[in-house]
């Protein structure tokens, strides 16, 4: 009995309770009624003396309340809001109402839950008449002509206090924007007074953490293609430790390669980096992020973050952060260009004392030259005075060659065949025009024929000559070269080219000074010099029957043998002079300077085609030289071959260092080449001391007998051998 008393007591008390509850509702609900009635109301009244005044106001309109616009309107979270709406999806600064030129818009503040607009979400946008606006929960809408209602609840209540307050604000934002101003004038006066970037950049980011309350500021630009950290601040104004592990790259990456800037009021939530490590590493809220752009070009980026709280930044500290970057760009372009003028300068000042050393070092070389030359002049005056006749065109110093000339002095008044000898290219039909001038024969005419450039077949016609119709297509009389020399000199070059049966008749017209054209049967007399030369052993031709003995005894009266130029180094660079000066002359250039090294080159080449290949040497070098022949303008095989050369390692190891320090070789490189020139040179003198025995020449050498053979592969010394097979032929 007592359980169903006790049962029942609890029904009643339930029963009262929810009785309660209705009559709380329904009391809510009437209190509720008559507020949306005064709402009403008060809509009227302001629509009513909103056309009295013949104005065009605009409002929003919510349950609990209504707002006049009249400036901008600020919409979140935080306390320095306009309008509080404490929620947990609002963000800090949500989102604005301003007046701009196409009426009334909404601007989101990126807000982390976006800001809705006839249920879309929009960032930006003009707002007619009857849009319905959300924030978090709560619902505006807008209306053309009048204000805003919301609940007091959240700090927004109808109150004649509202145009105060707008106007504190707008004092508020006026003093900001001053200040403001007044860092960058700060700015710019330092712009032109200082000139250490580093330090300029710091005063800058002290002045964005003063106007953005930014918790880390990092001033980030590229160089060579990285982004590096260039300048970092914390509140304290201090700089940040390992600021390149304390930045999001990420963010800064993006930026820089998009050229756009990046604003987040919540980093953590925000889906643009949610593939950023960095971001969620770091625990970074507000980012601030903007490229530092110069001439179009991003060079870095502005970048301002909070780790402790959200919704720190706005729009409007965006648009101060870029101009702030821009007094930043216009400092790093400002000090690069200053860095590159006093670069410039250095290099210039260094190559202006470089240029000053080179002149001075030429100037001493080239009074140098001139005394060595003068020096040579008059030595070779000296030398030249001894001499009957003057040989202009002949360059030389070389007492061989003077012996050679003085043997000239007395054939020029000797009127018998002479027969030059030497390799082609020593300057034979030079020698041959000098007899011819310094003869009593100097009035006719000197004539010079190529043997082995005639064909065969017309050998006889070119030096007989022909009558018309003597053979097909002899249209017209024609005379020989033996009857053009008549009273003058024949030079007969390569005469060991010439055909036997030419030989004969030659021999007959030497003897019997008479010559008969083809088709002829008159003979006419004649009367020549004939000098001979030839670069072949005719005495060895005449034993293997390859030229005729009787032809060479009278062509052999004198003989002058004209020695190679390897064999007169020390005519090399008088011909070197000669020929720079005549070459430049003939082409209308200045003469150049040869540098010592490449004289060097010159002077140790075997000239294989003596003076010949010298002068096309020269004329190559010019060509390709601006001013000074270096070894650079030389054939590279002449250089190589120098450089291989053993005949005097001393010199050639000296060359090698030389050369290879012209080329910026490093010192061990130019050590080992050296090194490897003069152990080449020693092997192959103790070999050839050592008879080829290379058991012994390794004991003088000290090493063993396969290093030794590894040596002589490596090197490959085959010179040795060559050297044994003709001692052991002989």
């Amino acid at each position: 009995m007592r359980f169903g008393l006790t049962r029942n007591a609890e029904k009643n008390r339930l029963c009262v309770l929810r009785r309660r509850k209705l009559e709380s509702n329904f009391r809510n609900q009437r209190r509720e009624n008559r507020t949306r009635r005064r709402i009403r109301r008060k809509i009227r009244m302001f629509r009513k003396q909103e056309r009295v005044k013949g104005l065009e106001a605009a409002y929003l309109e919510s349950e609990r309340g209504v707002i006049s616009l009249k400036g901008v309107l600020r919409i979140g979270r935080g306390q320095g809001n306009d309008v509080v709406i404490d929620e947990v999806r609002v963000s800090r600064y949500h989102c604005r109402i301003e007046k701009t030129e196409n009426g009334w818009e909404i601007v989101d503040l990126g807000s982390r839950n976006g800001t809705i607009v006839n249920g879309r979400n929009v960032m930006r946008k003009v707002l007619l008449d009857g849009d319905e606006i959300r924030v978090g929960k709560q619902r505006f809408v807008f209306h053309g002509g009048m204000g805003v209602g919301t609940d007091t609840h959240y700090g927004a209540a109808i109150d004649e206090s509202l145009g105060d307050r707008k106007e504190l604000q707008a004092r508020r934002e006026s003093e900001q924007e001053r200040a403001v101003f007044e860092k960058l004038l700060f700015i710019n006066r330092s712009l032109a007074t200082e000139l250490n970037l580093k330090k300029l950049l710091s005063v800058i980011m002290e002045k964005v953490l003063e106007v953005v309350r930014g918790e880390r500021a990092f001033l980030i630009l590229s160089d060579k293609g990285k982004l590096t950290t260039f300048v970092s601040l914390n509140l304290d104004g201090e700089p940040i430790r390992k600021a390149d592990l304390k930045v999001s790259h990420s963010i800064a990456k993006t930026v820089f390669n998009s050229g756009k800037p990046i604003l987040s009021v919540d980093a953590q939530e925000d889906e643009r980096f949610k593939d950023f490590l960095s971001v969620h590493g770091l625990k970074l809220r507000s980012v601030l992020c903007v490229p530092l752009l110069v001439g179009g070009e991003t060079i870095g980026v502005l970048y301002v973050d909070n780790r402790f709280e959200g919704g720190v930044f706005n729009s409007d500290d965006l648009r101060i952060l870029e101009l702030f970057a821009d007094q930043a760009s216009v400092a790093v372009r400002n000090a690069r260009l200053f860095e590159e003028n006093l670069k410039r300068k250095v290099e210039l000042e260094a190559a202006m004392r470089r240029v000053e050393e080179l002149n001075e070092h030429l100037r001493r070389l080239v009074e140098q030259k001139e005394h060595d030359l003068q020096e040579a002049q008059k030595l070779l005056s000296e030398q030249q005075a001894s001499l009957k006749y003057e040989y202009p065109t002949v360059v030389t110093r070389s007492p061989a060659m003077l012996g050679v000339l003085h043997l000239v002095d007395r054939v020029i008044e000797m009127d018998v065949p002479v027969l030059i000898c030497g390799e082609s290219g020593t300057g034979k039909e030079l020698i041959a025009h000098a007899i011819h001038e310094h003869s009593n024969r100097s009035r006719h005419r000197f004539v010079a024929v190529n043997c082995s450039a005639i064909p065969a077949e017309l050998m006889e016609s070119e030096l007989f000559g022909y009558v018309r119709g003597a053979f097909t297509g002899a249209e017209r009389d024609k005379p020989g070269l033996f009857e053009i020399s008549d009273g003058g000199t024949l030079f007969l070059d390569e005469i060991g080219d010439m055909p036997l049966n030419m030989q004969a008749k030659l021999l007959r017209v030497i003897e019997e000074k008479r010559i008969r054209r083809l088709g002829s049967s008159e003979e006419m007399k004649v009367n020549f010099r004939i000098i001979s030369a030839t670069n072949k052993d005719l005495i060895r031709m005449v034993a293997e029957g390859k030229f005729r003995d009787d032809l060479l005894f009278r062509i052999n009266v004198v003989t002058i043998k004209i020695p190679p130029l390897r064999k007169r180094p020390e005519d090399i660079p008088l011909l070197v002079e000669h020929f720079l000066q005549i070459i430049s002359q003939k082409s209308g250039r200045e003469k150049p300077y040869i540098t010592p090294d490449a004289m060097d080159i010159l002077i140790h080449h075997d000239w294989s085609g003596n003076v010949r290949e010298l002068r096309n040497e020269m004329e190559r070098a010019i060509a390709l030289c601006s001013g000074t022949i270096g070894v650079e303008h030389l054939s590279p095989q002449l250089v190589d071959k120098v450089l291989k050369s053993t005949e005097d390692s001393e010199t050639t190891a000296r060359l090698n260092a030389r050369i290879l320090a012209q080329e910026n070789r490093s010192l061990s490189e130019i050590r080992q080449r050296v090194l490897d020139v003069v152990e080449k040179t020693a092997i192959e003198t103790v070999l050839v001391s050592s008879g080829g025995n290379k058991s012994k020449a390794a004991r003088i050498l000290g090493i063993s007998r396969p290093t030794l053979d590894a040596k002589i592969r490596l090197y490959g010394i085959t010179v040795e051998k060559k050297r044994l097979s003709e001692e052991m032929d002989s």
